[in-house]
């Protein structure tokens, strides 16, 4: 397993492949930055431990915002408008599934940078 964390790494799969090595390209990611624990500064530890895809929310809400899943359809709170504007400047790829809906409107007014909604 080669985890991508760079597009180098990335392209590097096929190489390894056509040289005869078996191997299974991976990007990290998480999904619903409840690891963060509602602080910023814990997302820097999370790229540099390899991770490239951010999911904010999963089943439950959390510090950054409403879950589709939580109790209410709420967006992102001070801290999350703080984590995505971060996230929106670093190489990485912000993801809204489990999102509510008024968390990926919220994203999709502060930023300009591509999205994905995975699953």
């Amino acid at each position: 397993m080669k985890i991508i964390r760079t597009r180098t790494d990335l392209e590097a799969v096929p190489a390894i492949r056509a040289a005869g090595q078996q191997v299974v390209g991976g990007i990290l990611g998480v999904e619903g930055l409840h690891p963060l624990e509602g602080n910023l500064a814990n997302l820097p530890r999370l790229y540099e431990a390899g991770h490239r895809v951010f999911g904010l929310q999963h089943f439950f809400d959390n510090e950054l915002g409403g879950s589709l899943h939580g109790t209410g359809s709420h967006g992102l709170t001070a801290i999350g408008r703080a984590v995505v504007k971060e996230l929106a400047g670093m190489p990485v790829v912000i993801d809204v599934a489990h999102s509510s809906a008024q968390v990926v409107r919220d994203v999709l007014e502060m930023t300009d940078v591509p999205i994905v909604l995975s699953h």
